[in-house]
């Protein structure tokens, strides 16, 4: 299953998810994240956005941040495809342009 964070987010605005828990229990399944994928296209302006990785055990204090930046007009042939490990039990994206002022940006979930 495939769920979109973000889908064609106009680049040049800053977004924020909700918390999103790694291995949910979902009525008779037994899924949980396995990967993040980050795409862009279009970007134009200074390259200095980037999207931030947030883990935490309770949704209040972030024990996990990793930056992926946007350094490039597109990533199509050169995605970000984050293995999300079960190290946390939700985790967040936020996205900050920093002088982006065109372009869209994606962010998707694969369960397995």
């Amino acid at each position: 299953m495939i769920i979109r964070l973000m889908n064609n987010h106009t680049a040049n605005t800053p977004f924020s998810s909700k918390w999103v828990d790694v291995a949910p229990e979902m009525k008779g399944r037994n899924e949980k994240v396995v990967s993040l994928q980050i795409s862009w296209s279009g970007i134009a302006g200074p390259m200095t956005g980037h999207l931030m990785l947030i883990g935490s055990n309770d949704q209040s204090n972030a024990g996990y941040r990793k930056m992926y930046r946007i350094n490039s007009s597109n990533n199509f042939d050169d995605s970000e495809l984050i293995v999300i490990r079960q190290v946390f039990k939700y985790f967040k994206i936020e996205y900050i342009p920093v002088g982006i002022i065109s372009g869209q940006i994606s962010a998707h979930l694969y369960y397995k």
